[in-house]
């Protein structure tokens, strides 16, 4: 029932954004973000989640790049204080699972991604609270509300990834930002792909999160997201 709740009041605040954007008004308040002050950090945590992440369909791999710049930027408009490393290594894993659905007829596919968090920071110099957080993130991205006192890394994760899949908080970076985001990681007809890889999850695990967000329309949110594809 909370998470019914959760997903009703996303959905009521998402609404009057996109009939904004589907009336073409963007908003006079967006934010411009400079790309190279967004970079990923350069660690042996963060080499190792990448390569964790090696095997992640291309579509999938420029929508975790894409999640995290998106997290990273409202992060900033925010005026949050988040670690980084957490984050991008969040974001890099998140939808590990999503690219693995038949071995997942047990479980839901965010565990997959919050494992190979916490073996990442075990096989670096990662602090255990960093891989713990990571992985925490991971499992509560998929909630509808993330709320910051659940952990700012997990709120700028699921904030990062809603951008992404379905354009919530569209409205609050400028067209330019949101261009050369697409332009350094396209998105490789991500609304098609993504729904067909949700649907193939649901199949395999039809009693969690990502059931009960299909069901109450998510592939809908999907289409309707401002993206071209």
């Amino acid at each position: 029932m909370r998470f019914l709740a959760q997903a009703v009041r996303f959905q009521a605040g998402a609404l009057p954004e996109q009939v904004q954007l589907a009336l073409g008004f963007r908003g006079p308040n967006t934010a411009a973000m400079n790309l190279e002050a967004l970079a990923p950090p350069d660690s042996a945590w963060a080499r190792e989640a990448e390569s964790r992440a090696g095997d992640l369909p291309a579509y999938l791999a420029a929508h975790s790049h894409r999640t995290y710049l998106w997290a990273t930027a409202l992060g900033g408009l925010q005026g949050l204080t988040f670690d980084r490393e957490v984050l991008y290594v969040a974001a890099l894993l998140h939808d590990l699972g999503v690219a693995h659905t038949t071995p997942l007829a047990d479980e839901c596919f965010t565990l997959v991604g919050a494992r190979a968090a916490l073996a990442a920071a075990d096989a670096t110099a990662a602090r255990a609270e960093q891989g713990r957080v990571a992985a925490e993130a991971i499992t509560l991205h998929i909630n509808p509300i993330v709320a910051a006192e659940l952990g700012v890394e997990a709120h700028l994760l699921a904030a990062g990834a809603a951008f992404d899949v379905v354009g919530r908080r569209y409205r609050a970076l400028d067209a330019a930002t949101v261009q050369a985001v697409l332009a350094r990681h396209p998105r490789q007809e991500f609304k098609r792909r993504f729904r067909l890889a949700w649907r193939e999850h649901v199949g395999a695990f039809p009693c969690g999160r990502a059931h009960a967000l299909r069901r109450l329309g998510f592939g809908l949110a999907i289409g309707m997201a401002p993206f071209s594809e």
